[in-house]
């Protein structure tokens, strides 16, 4: 247990979809599990994910509220001696779109993911007071969820859908620099999203951020509180070669959360805080971000 009190964290952000929007609604998908501690074990989580978007009238259609919940399965394995971690994903995702009086709702088993993430630099044991690990990783997201539901006979808009049809990959790098028991984390991730069956590519997307935190202990319970600032960008989607109208932009968070750890257990929540944001051409606005996770080290 005293390992976990002062090991260096890991934020994991992982990226399932673009942000973006047109007449028929929009979505934004992201993992933030949060900070992590315990480098050297295993771990199993279960997360709990929920945004929600306001679509102002644009195109002479009306204006929309859709809301986006994932139920997530993950785990987290140690490799090749401690030097690499090998992360897996399998969400469940329910989206709601209101339209007026009318409700259009989607369920089923999302994409799947996987991360490989390898320490350059790992001083987390070290008994140095400044203390640094870099991690440089790389990540597949695979077609797994449906993606050409119904809904009342007409096609559910791709953003509603539980999948997005396409193969992503993902480049990742995190940074962390702690002193003591104080710490900061600077972490960047870039999504290429590819084509689906249906010629339709959701834009590229950036996710960065800086995250500061500490932690209070008392026998064998941990409360780690952070609080951070994250930047999210996505180019435009593509239909074919036609870049799509509404769609894209960029949000600015301020995010701010607290892990409490109990012996090999632990719950992790974020509330992410949108202070800026354009997307899709400003017809579209965010609301806080929710993000639960639970989990189990071994």
């Amino acid at each position: 247990m005293k390992k976990i009190a002062w090991v260096l964290s890991v934020l994991l952000l992982t990226t399932t979809s673009a942000l973006s929007c047109d007449v028929c609604g929009c979505a934004a998908s992201s993992q933030n599990i949060g900070i992590i501690p315990v480098i050297s074990k295993n771990l199993v989580g279960v997360g709990y994910q929920w945004n929600r978007f306001h679509s102002e009238p644009h195109h002479g259609e009306t204006s929309s509220d859709e809301e986006f919940k994932t139920y997530q399965l993950w785990g987290r394995w140690n490799t090749l001696g401690g030097r690499l971690h090998v992360y897996s994903f399998l969400p469940y995702r329910i989206n709601k779109r209101w339209n007026g009086n009318k409700l259009e709702q989607v369920s089923g088993i999302g994409d799947v993911q996987f991360q490989g993430r390898y320490f350059l630099i790992n001083q987390s044991e070290s008994e140095k007071v400044w203390r640094n690990v870099l991690q440089l990783g790389l990540g597949i997201k695979l077609p797994t969820g449906k993606f050409n539901q119904v809904s009342d006979g007409i096609m559910v808009h791709p953003n509603m859908q539980a999948g997005t049809g396409s193969f992503d990959k993902q480049l990742i790098v995190q940074y962390n620099l702690r002193y003591r028991k104080m710490g900061g984390m600077y972490s960047f991730q870039y999504t290429f999203n590819g084509v689906n069956k249906q010629h339709l590519q959701f834009g590229n997307k950036l996710q960065t951020g800086i995250h500061g935190y500490t932690w209070f202990q008392k026998k064998n319970w941990i409360v780690l509180p952070q609080l951070g600032v994250t930047y999210e960008q996505a180019a435009k989607d593509k239909q074919g070669s036609t870049f799509q109208e509404i769609t894209g932009g960029y949000s600015y968070f301020t995010n701010a959360g607290i892990d409490v750890y109990y012996n090999q257990f632990g719950l992790l929540s974020q509330l992410y805080i949108p202070t800026k944001q354009n997307l899709g051409e400003g017809n579209i606005s965010s609301s806080p971000r929710l993000n639960l996770n639970f989990i189990y080290s071994f």
